[in-house]
């Protein structure tokens, strides 16, 4: 009887999540303004045109960096990573004429300009790939500095947020991971420099 009961429970919790996904459908996210949140603590420069800062909340554990990645363990709290965002990593189709930053705004908003039927087509593969029907996205620029994220749950359990920072033609890539949190700490005080 037990296993009859559980047998049901599960059949019903599959189909709720299988239609729960079905319902899921793609919308791009709204433009939220935000102003700068003001900090005095660790500053982080990411190298650009646009001269794009932000500050730590805390002091790291440590901090390593390889050609273009920089990673830092903060104490006790969590993970930044900074990288930049490239065509290669971004991009199966090799022929097309869009930016980074243009195939980002393509990713996210479903439109960009020059975009050709196979950019879109591209991007909505993309998206369905990283599931942005059914997750948390947004579209936000914080102190004039524009950027999307959408937030993710690893296969170790980890819960991390993603953000591509938009900085002209360039596109920096940032993941934190730890609490909702942490990451609007750092993510709130995003601005350019003087």
């Amino acid at each position: 009887m037990r296993k009859t009961i559980l047998y049901i429970l599960l059949l019903t919790g599959l189909a709720f999540q299988a239609t729960s996904a079905a319902e899921c459908n793609y919308a791009p996210p709204r433009l939220v303004e935000q102003l700068t949140t003001p900090s005095d603590a660790l500053r982080v420069f990411l190298a650009g045109p646009g001269k794009i800062k932000l500050h730590l909340p805390q002091a790291p554990e440590y901090l390593l960096q390889a050609n273009d990645m920089l990673l830092i363990r903060l104490v006790g709290s969590g993970v930044f990573s900074s990288r930049p965002f490239t065509v290669d990593e971004a991009r199966q189709t090799k022929t097309s004429r869009l930016s980074v930053s243009d195939y980002v705004r393509l990713l996210f908003l479903d439109t960009a300009p020059g975009a050709s039927l196979e950019d879109r087509q591209e991007a909505m593969q993309t998206r369905k790939a990283l599931n942005f029907d059914c997750r948390n996205i947004a579209y936000r620029r914080i102190g004039g500095v524009e950027l999307f994220s959408h937030h993710q749950v690893r296969a170790n359990g980890e819960y991390y947020h993603s953000y591509y920072v938009l900085d002209g033609k360039k596109v920096h890539y940032l993941d934190i991971t730890g609490s909702d949190e942490l990451a609007e700490s750092i993510i709130s005080t995003l601005s350019k420099r003087n």
